[in-house]
């Protein structure tokens, strides 16, 4: 494994793990990863229960992904964004987060761990150091107006990971404007 892919997998690690940490406390349960096949990025177990995670970063752009990763990955050059100032970080950040939101539930490709688990559980994190509750209230509003007409069903919650005192916290999003499509063996999984 590439160095830049040992650290995105730690990275995932460490976000999932936190995920459960924090719904655990929320549900009084003791899920813990059991598998990676990737994808999901992780399945885990609390006794007889599965559960299936995927996780993805939200960037304002692909230049801070790279910016970013460049940074903390051993032997890679520093990658310096040229964009500077920041224009209209909320409404970007807002964007890439419906952008990459959409790409995930219209993803047919987690049909076999929703028949084999039932539906899972997105994370979406927030890559943004400017992030606050303005880029808060900009996602709502994109939330709001954006209809997901693709949307597989294959998700029971989706949850948005964001930075704070305490490391990470996590907060459900809700999908008003969401119209399930019939994927195939969708309506019924098996355990």
């Amino acid at each position: 494994m590439k160095p830049r892919e040992q650290i995105q997998r730690a990275h995932e690690d460490a976000v999932i793990n936190s995920f459960l940490a924090w719904y655990n406390s929320k549900n009084t349960t003791n899920f813990i990863v059991i598998e990676k096949p990737d994808p999901p990025d992780a399945i885990a177990k609390d006794g007889d229960k599965l559960i299936w995670i995927e996780h993805a970063d939200i960037y304002r752009s692909y230049e801070e992904a790279q910016e970013e990763r460049s940074f903390v990955t051993p032997g890679e050059k520093p990658y310096i964004r040229k964009e500077h100032p920041i224009f209209s970080p909320d409404e970007r950040t807002a964007i890439a987060f419906i952008t990459t939101l959409h790409k995930k539930i219209s993803k047919v490709s987690y049909e076999e761990w929703h028949i084999k688990y039932g539906q899972g559980f997105l994370i979406l994190t927030e890559r943004d150091p400017l992030f606050s509750q303005s880029t808060w209230d900009c996602i709502n509003e994109h939330l709001d107006s954006t209809s997901f007409i693709n949307n597989t069903g294959f998700f029971k919650s989706v949850f948005l990971g964001y930075r704070c005192m305490n490391g990470l916290d996590f907060i459900e999003v809700v999908l008003k404007n969401s119209q399930q499509i019939n994927a195939p063996d969708a309506a019924k999984p098996r355990r």
